[in-house]
């Protein structure tokens, strides 16, 4: 009885170690940040590809650039700390090269999921948003945000 109590507190606290690791740690700060941007996002593309019928295409580049400026102002505020390497000004037109080259890549993924493969616009629209989050992450962190 007394190895089981052991391992029960052993496993509690390990839990609650990657919990606190997980909690504290930028990727899963920015997972919440996307997800945030990407609701946004997949409403816009709802709301105006989905339902009122207008072009896929066009509305998945409005709808990433209103999530790509949401995404970046809760990055600063929670995520990543701005004017670390880069000032403000440059800092923004960074972001907005990367998230250029994110929307090449989002509306490519668009065109392939929807157009090629002719999944349904939706679940298009979500393999989509996971495709470049990575992307996003990756350049914000290693580049845009990397202290210097």
């Amino acid at each position: 009885m007394g190895y089981l109590l052991h391992f029960k507190i052993w496993f509690y606290k390990m839990i609650n170690s990657v919990y606190i690791q997980i909690k504290s740690s930028q990727i899963f700060r920015y997972f919440f940040v996307g997800g945030i941007a990407a609701v946004v996002d997949i409403v816009i593309f709802f709301l105006f590809a989905k339902i009122l019928g207008f072009n896929y295409l066009l509305i998945g580049a409005v709808g990433f650039i209103i999530a790509t400026l949401i995404n970046y102002l809760l990055s600063i505020k929670y995520v990543f700390r701005s004017n670390v390497r880069f000032t403000k000004r440059l800092e923004i037109f960074w972001i907005y090269v990367v998230s250029l080259a994110g929307l090449f890549l989002h509306l490519t993924f668009l065109y392939l999921f929807i157009d090629l493969i002719q999944l349904e616009k939706m679940l298009g629209k979500l393999l989509a948003i996971g495709g470049v989050f990575l992307w996003n992450f990756l350049l914000r962190k290693n580049f845009i945000f990397k202290p210097v």
